[in-house]
């Protein structure tokens, strides 16, 4: 058993979605090696971090805000000239950057915040699914909904239970089309694919 302190460490690291037991160990042992100076700037900006980013209470992507309540909307948000008739649907803001970084979307996104649970229904509460169906009914008629889901089981997963949780919204619903590899995840994917893949929504 490591020490109390290191302890707690490990269990605050464990919280982390994707971290281990080893994984976590092995983080607040690295922490022991850093020096006090280090250990102090990196405690401030954890301790700060909720006062200088916001969460888009549209899309729900966080954002830089230097000046708290200074606005309450993201960069992509507050752009005019992106077309507001599409929405495209992420798990997460690691996926919209990626779509982003592309230079072939000039729409608008909605970070769901996790995928679906088939099992565990209380899970799905906290998912962004209420707000987006809200943003497509305040949209003009026409609006598009792009699923940008992973090729993964989670991700055709959710994207089965959008298209039935949608169906009577209105909106066209599509999704991108083959070219990510089964199993593979759109954070990772290469420019390339991705903007074939948007380039043909089905």
């Amino acid at each position: 058993m490591f020490p109390a302190p290191i302890q707690k460490l490990i269990s605050h690291f464990q919280k982390l979605p994707g971290i281990g037991p080893r994984q976590a160990v092995k983080f607040a042992l690295r922490l022991t090696k850093m020096s006090a100076g280090e250990l102090k700037n990196m405690s401030e900006d954890v301790a700060n971090l909720k006062s200088v980013i916001g969460e888009c209470k549209e899309c729900f992507m966080l954002f830089d805000r230097p000046q708290a309540n200074s606005f309450s909307l993201c960069r992509f948000c507050r752009q005019s000239a992106r077309d507001a008739h599409k929405i495209c649907v992420v798990i997460n803001d690691h996926d919209a950057l990626a779509i982003e970084k592309t230079n072939t979307y000039n729409g608008l996104y909605h970070v769901l915040g996790g995928h679906v649970s088939m099992l565990d229904k209380d899970e799905n509460r906290s998912l962004n699914l209420l707000a987006l169906k809200d943003r497509i009914g305040r949209k003009p008629t026409g609006a598009e909904v792009i699923l940008a889901l992973n090729a993964t089981a989670e991700g055709q997963a959710t994207a089965l239970y959008l298209e039935k949780f949608l169906v009577d919204s209105g909106a066209k619903i599509t999704r991108l089309a083959q070219g990510l590899s089964t199993g593979s995840e759109i954070e990772y994917a290469d420019d390339q694919t991705l903007i074939n893949a948007l380039k043909h929504t089905r």
